[in-house]
């Protein structure tokens, strides 16, 4: 309800409302006047997204093309580092192949010279031993006993067992120990004959330096006149073989042996031709 005397609620909220407007209104003639910043203009709201598209994109390919470059440049530092290393490994297996070459090459030359000092040392070793073994076979030479039949005749004495006499001398520089056996032997001249002579049972006897020794060999049957007369027409062979052996002061062997024509000048005389 309304009290009386009091306006109307339209009426006051129109008044009121006229006196806040004059009010402003003198508010703003006496503020003086400000200087307003100027107006940019802004990108709509339609374009404003293709051009962050295309700068993500531009920014995108820059990412991408430093990257591609900074792959490219450590791949190239790699190929250099590993062109560096197989380098240095070509240059260190060198040195070893040289190495190695030099080492089998002076292990040949050791060989080489270990083998010429050893053929060195071989033939003068040989040359050392031929020398000495030439001294002892010359000094044999000189020392050792010369033991032989005498050139001259050797006398057959007849009878009833002729026998023959042969003498042997030492003509060397020292003893010799002495044996000998022999066989005498009247066959035909169309016959051939092989006697046996041994000396196994024989001892041995000294001969000195310059010394002779006697043998005698029986022919263990007489010669009759037929004999000399067969002998005389060349119907019969008077021989006699003879072997003998002696060792010298180096315990050296030696062997000869003596085939001789038995000569006979008459019945009774005969002479052997050493």
């Amino acid at each position: 309800m309304r009290r009386k005397g009091s306006p109307a609620p339209t009426q006051a909220a129109v008044v009121a409302l006229t006196l806040a407007l004059v009010a402003g209104c003198g508010a703003l003639a006496a503020t003086p006047p400000s200087v307003q910043a100027p107006l940019t203009s802004r990108p709509t709201s339609a374009s404003e997204p293709m051009i962050s598209k295309k700068a993500a994109e531009a920014q995108t390919a820059r990412a991408l093309a430093k990257a591609e470059e900074t792959r490219a440049a450590k791949d190239l530092r790699a190929q250099e580092a590993m062109a560096e290393w197989a380098k240095w490994m070509c240059i260190v297996t060198g040195i070893q192949a040289f190495i190695g070459l030099a080492s089998l090459l002076g292990l040949a030359f050791t060989v080489v010279f270990a083998k010429s000092s050893a053929d060195d040392s071989g033939r003068s070793a040989d040359a050392a031993s031929q020398a000495l073994e030439h001294t002892v076979e010359t000094s044999k030479r000189q020392l050792r006993a010369y033991v032989s039949v005498q050139q001259s005749s050797c006398e057959v004495y007849g009878g009833a067992d002729p026998e023959v006499r042969v003498i042997f001398r030492n003509s060397g520089q020292t003893p010799a120990r002495f044996r000998s056996a022999g066989v005498l032997v009247f066959h035909p001249v169309n016959q051939v004959v092989m006697p046996q002579v041994s000396y196994a049972a024989e001892p041995y006897r000294e001969i000195g330096a310059g010394g002779d020794v006697t043998m005698f060999i029986q022919l263990h049957r007489q010669i009759t006149a037929q004999d000399y007369n067969d002998y005389v027409n060349g119907q019969q062979r008077f021989m006699l073989y003879l072997d003998y052996e002696y060792f010298d002061v180096f315990d050296d062997r030696h062997a000869r042996g003596v085939r001789a024509t038995v000569k006979i000048q008459s019945g009774a005389h005969i002479l052997v031709e050493c």
